[in-house]
Parts: C-alpha cells; sequence; structure tokens
C-alpha cells in the first residue's frame, strides 16, 4: 500500500473510531440513568431518561451516516471485513441507535421484562462496540 493511502485509511480510522467511542460513551451514560430510576423508580427519573434517548438519537444517527461515509471511503484500503460500512454499520452502530429509540418509546412501569432486557442488550451493546473499536485500532497498525 502506498505511504499516501496508509495516512488516508489512518486518519479516517482515527476520525471513525473517535465516532464510534461516542456510541459507546451515550450507551453508558444511558445505561447509567436507567440505573438511576432502578434505584428510585419515579415517573420523573424516565422522563430524564426519555428526554435523553430522544436529544441523542437524531444526533447518534447523524454520527451515524458519518460513520458509513467514511467506511466506505476507505473500504478498498482496509483488510478485516468487519469494518465493511454495512456490516459495520449493521452490527455495531445501528443497533446502538435502536436502543435509544427502545428506551424512548418503553414505559418501564408496565414493562419491567423489557426493561431488564434492554438493560441487558445496552450492556451487551457496550461491549460490542468496544470489541468494534479494538477492530480499528488493529486496522491502524496493518
Amino acid at each position: 500500500m502506498k505511504e499516501e493511502d496508509t495516512t488516508k485509511k489512518n486518519c479516517f480510522l482515527h476520525v471513525i473510531h473517535h465516532d464510534t467511542s461516542i456510541f459507546k460513551n451515550e450507551l453508558a451514560r444511558l445505561k447509567d440513568l436507567i440505573d438511576e430510576y432502578n434505584g428510585d423508580p419515579k415517573p420523573e427519573k424516565w422522563e430524564r431518561v426519555k428526554e435523553y434517548s430522544r436529544s441523542e438519537m437524531k444526533r447518534l444517527e447523524e454520527i451515524r451516516r458519518y460513520i458509513v461515509r467514511h467506511l466506505g471511503i476507505i473500504r478498498s484500503l482496509v483488510k478485516n471485513h468487519r469494518l465493511g460500512p454495512d456490516k459495520f454499520d449493521y452490527v455495531y452502530i445501528k443497533y446502538s441507535v435502536d436502543l435509544f429509540y427502545d428506551a424512548y418509546f418503553m414505559d418501564p412501569q408496565y414493562d419491567q421484562p423489557g426493561l431488564a432486557d434492554l438493560i441487558s442488550d445496552i450492556e451487551d451493546q457496550i461491549g460490542q462496540v468496544d470489541a468494534a473499536l479494538q477492530f480499528l485500532d488493529a486496522e491502524k497498525e496493518t
């Protein structure tokens, strides 16, 4: 690979890594808010979860588009098939956004099993996004 291509790939991977880490951080924040609600299940605490989810959904959708676009630009330069734009988006990014939608539309007062599933799904997704960050770091080294 030409030095110019390597530089281009690594610059885009750095930006993608940064944007992907935003998803991990926001999922962790969402989980913290849900945990606060679980500790003291008052309707106003769930409203904080809903407001946070609503505000983040739009922002994360925009970041998602940037990640997919940037992965598309360097598609031919990366070796890890997990970093293909469609696969990366579907496995690591889109589902993260979906969890914010789930939190926004959930009513935990009437769906305690759903709330437990949501917490578990968020924890699992944080692990998935962390794995994606490791794939991005490993790709920079190749």
